[in-house]
């Protein structure tokens, strides 16, 4: 044994239900934000199956704004 010890049981700290969370008042929805101007969704876009690897690092490192996006080819189809 290494000395450390069980539970049988799990404890609950601070948890609710989310049954019992209330609705937000005056929630818009994102689609409402985006037509109206107020919200814009950022895109970084790299092509390339060379750039892939970069692409990941700054996924993992938040070196980026929006969805990371990878072109892998063009409007027809050609591979970049």
């Amino acid at each position: 044994s290494c000395g450390l010890r069980r539970s049988g049981r799990l404890r609950r700290k601070n948890v609710q239900s989310l049954s019992r969370r209330r609705p937000v008042r005056h929630a818009h929805p994102p689609v409402a934000l985006l037509r109206a101007g107020s919200l814009k969704m950022h895109n970084h876009i790299v092509d390339g199956m060379q750039e892939t690897p970069a692409a990941l690092h700054n996924v993992l490192s938040g070196n980026h704004i929006g969805k990371m996006l990878v072109r892998y080819s063009d409007r027809d189809g050609n591979r970049i």
